[in-house]
């Protein structure tokens, strides 16, 4: 399974998701990521886009691969990494690729790649959920 693109899904401590909006449209809301460019990892890749995309830096040691699976619309396969350390005091209000912002899930599962997101919140849900017992002792 040769992946072509990787996202980056980055949750702030109030829970809220980075989204970036298509350059074309500011109301369809997605996750920072992009196509895999020659010689990248996939993880190469969600960090790069991330940086290019939202001035959010991130390094590969505090990042974990969440999902793997293929974007119905394009039939790409692609690879979303959670980063769980972050610095966001570079963040941009605009990049070249749209709006960027913190936001709800909501609006990942009615954009553009609503049906992949959707199958991402729910292995995060289904981690959270594996995770909540050991965190609640």
């Amino acid at each position: 399974m040769l992946v072509r693109a990787a996202c980056m899904l980055v949750i702030n401590s109030v829970g809220t998701i980075l989204q970036v909006s298509r350059r074309d449209n500011h109301t369809d809301w997605g996750l920072p990521g992009g196509g895999r460019e020659e010689g990248e990892s996939p993880l190469q890749t969600a960090i790069r886009e991330l940086w290019e995309e939202t001035q959010v830096r991130v390094q590969e040691k505090d990042c974990l691969l969440l999902h793997t699976g293929e974007e119905p619309r394009t039939r790409a396969i692609v690879a979303t990494f959670l980063a769980l350390e972050y610095d966001a005091r570079e963040m941009g209000a605009v990049s070249d690729e749209g709006l960027v912002r913190w936001g709800g899930y909501r609006a990942l599962l009615e954009g553009s790649f609503g049906q992949y997101n959707a199958q991402l919140l729910l292995r995060l849900k289904a981690i959270k959920n594996l995770l909540l017992p050991v965190t609640s002792i």
